[in-house]
């Protein structure tokens, strides 16, 4: 297993892992988007909370931020 040693680190492994990592180009708005789509696409879609299902989910493009980035499951448990 790879040496986890920043962020950078932890999600070039999460790539490696099928289904464990999600990344996207598509503008979401940060207060009214972001958490609706990590909830039915990251976490698991309508499983009861808390879950081990879902991947790390990256959005590239967060509206009114541009360039910054945000990820969202990085912490999540992994079975």
């Amino acid at each position: 297993m790879s040496q986890i040693y920043d962020l950078r680190s932890a999600l070039e492994l999460l790539k490696t892992m099928p289904g464990q990592y999600v990344e996207t180009d598509v503008p979401v708005d940060p207060k009214a988007e972001l958490s609706g789509v990590y909830r039915y696409v990251g976490a698991g879609g309508t499983v009861k909370r808390p879950t081990q299902i879902g991947p790390a989910m990256m959005f590239n493009n967060v509206k009114g931020h541009p360039g910054a980035p945000v990820v969202i499951g990085v912490l999540a448990s992994r079975a």
